[in-house]
């Protein structure tokens, strides 16, 4: 391992850049198999976030079935659907093991797939209106927050498609709230993504460290062993065993002979 690898269990280390992809690590084997991990995370909880975007989508579309026409719903809800699942395939292609290799591009292609789920959910807090005296848009706003929440679970490993998706929906939401001026609603909006983006931040390093952890005690273990094998094929007449007060009890021929003791 290189000098500016991840110290073992060390987050400190871990800079932001780095982490989210924007930038390759120093060590780019050890990164290599990080980068793997992260997909991997990320491919395992795919059908969960699908069905927290399809479950979001349709209880979005009952709630504004008696204000907007049929058509207009069933575009939208179509439009998620398709976004969605074609996140899920996208995820689920990636590599079924965590222990391979993959590159920063395949990070960094990921936000393609937050930045269209913030576009296809921007729509019902900016471009569908409630009725006048009606809890529309608070039951939208619980939806919302429901699915940032899932989101922030579901795609935390992969923390920069999870940062482009909480911070566009967010931005929606509070232009929104903001145009009826509803400040406190917006600033609370900001503050519970805010909590969100750092929750995901915390599990996406810890799951670096966890396997910068791994590769760094497989590669103790391996060098161990290496010199283990390399020793019981050249020097194993050195060997001996002491008893509880540390006195040698059992001695090899040669281990006695270097001793000055007749074998």
């Amino acid at each position: 391992m290189s000098k500016q690898s991840i110290p073992a269990a060390d987050q400190t280390q871990i800079d932001f850049p780095t982490l989210i992809g924007l930038r390759d690590g120093a060590d780019a084997a050890q990164w290599g198999r990080i980068r793997a991990t992260q997909l991997h995370a990320g491919r395992q909880l795919a059908m969960f976030l699908l069905a927290a975007n399809l479950i979001g989508a349709a209880m979005t579309a009952s709630l504004f079935a008696g204000d907007l026409p049929t058509w207009k719903l069933a575009v939208w809800a179509a439009l998620v659907a398709v976004i969605a699942v074609g996140v899920a395939m996208r995820r689920l292609a990636s590599p079924h093991r965590g222990d391979g290799y993959a590159n920063v591009r395949d990070i960094r292609a990921t936000v393609v797939e937050g930045a269209a789920l913030a576009v296809a959910w921007a729509i019902p807090p900016l471009l569908f209106e409630p009725s006048t005296g009606s809890t529309t848009a608070y039951a939208l706003w619980m939806i919302l927050s429901v699915l940032m929440t899932a989101a922030a679970v579901a795609m935390a490993p992969l923390a920069l498609a999870t940062i482009m998706f909480l911070a566009g929906l967010c931005l929606a939401v509070v232009v929104k709230l903001a145009l009826i001026h509803a400040y406190a609603a917006a600033g609370t909006t900001i503050l519970f993504t805010a909590l969100l983006i750092i929750a995901c931040i915390g599990r996406a390093r810890s799951l670096v460290a966890i396997r910068a952890s791994q590769i760094a005690l497989a590669e103790r273990n391996e060098t161990v062993s290496l010199l283990l094998r390399e020793f019981e094929d050249n020097g194993a007449d050195w060997l001996w065993e002491t008893d509880s007060a540390r006195r040698v009890i059992k001695a090899s021929p040669r281990f006695a002979f270097a001793c000055g003791l007749d074998p």
